[in-house]
């Protein structure tokens, strides 16, 4: 027996036994006093038809925001947001209330501290009472209430949370899976519940690339928010948003997260008591890149 066991250690020996899969550790690398920059771009084309007539959208949001490390522990970071530029533009469509700059008037120059824990997912957000303070002094009258229903404090919360949150607990190897979720608003439309299904993919060109499969549950807006009809009932459904984000391990920082979303469905809008159906397409491509420098 002792001969056996020796002669199958040297063969292992000789022919080389095979490795254990290696693990990757993804985390955060942030210091106290870093600057870096986090441009969002958001660019839906919509297609609607309402009782037979087609009408086509394209909605292209942008925004730039300044960050700042205020402090880094073995509990967590805090950042703090500043929004450099905040433009929206609509093509098609109804009219948009207001100028392309607008959000850009309101909410420039309103700092937002962000606590997030060592993994990045988004423990404590505080600034909102302070742009609402701003939107009451630029708002006349019942407007406020519209601008407080489309810029709600989970919309702000949720591109933090989808910027930061994308990575896993614990190391990983190639092929290793883990989810969240994530509450992305619409505005005064209704609510977006993402789950999405991220997969390490391993180095691609330098970079750590993780790949992510999202399904969402629409939930309708539960009174108006300010807007002239209600949406009463959505049947909304995705053919398979996928997104593919590359981090750079070595700095710790998220290099970019881009994203397809795919849409269709059919809506029911009441409009003055009066009730219409709506067929919805949409496809909206989604866009974060974390620079070193303003874009």
């Amino acid at each position: 027996m002792l001969l056996r066991a020796s002669l199958f250690c040297f063969v292992a020996a000789a022919l080389g036994a095979p490795p254990a899969s290696a693990q990757t550790v993804l985390a955060w690398k942030f210091q106290k006093g870093d600057v870096f920059f986090m441009e969002e771009s958001n660019i839906a084309d919509q297609s609607f038809s309402i009782v037979g007539k087609a009408i086509q959208q394209k909605n292209t949001n942008r925004r730039v925001s300044r960050y700042e490390v205020k402090s880094a522990g073995p509990k967590g970071f805090v950042l703090e947001q500043t929004i450099v530029s905040w433009r929206d533009k609509q093509e098609g469509g109804p009219p948009a209330p207001g100028p392309d700059d607008l959000l850009e008037r309101l909410v420039k120059g309103v700092v937002f501290r962000i606590h997030l824990s060592t993994k990045g997912s988004l423990e404590k957000f505080e600034g909102y009472a302070d742009l609402m303070t701003r939107a009451r002094r630029e708002f006349p009258g019942d407007e406020v209430n519209v601008f407080s229903a489309i810029v709600t404090e989970d919309l702000l919360k949720s591109s933090i949370e989808m910027a930061f949150g994308a990575l896993p607990a614990n190391p990983v190897k190639i092929g290793d899976r883990w989810s969240r979720r994530l509450r992305v608003p619409a505005g005064p439309l209704g609510i977006f519940l993402f789950k999405d299904i991220m997969s390490y993919s391993g180095p691609a060109d330098g970079l750590e690339k993780i790949q992510v499969s999202t399904t969402f549950e629409y939930l309708p807006p539960k009174e108006g928010g300010g807007l002239p009809f209600r949406i009463t009932k959505a049947d909304l459904k995705s053919s398979g948003a996928k997104s593919t984000v590359l981090f750079d391990r070595a700095k710790g920082r998220l290099v970019s997260y881009a994203g397809t979303f795919p849409m269709t469905g059919t809506m029911t809008i009441e409009v003055g008591g009066m009730t219409t159906d709506m067929e919805l397409s949409a496809t909206e491509n989604r866009t974060i890149r974390l620079l070193e420098r303003a874009p």
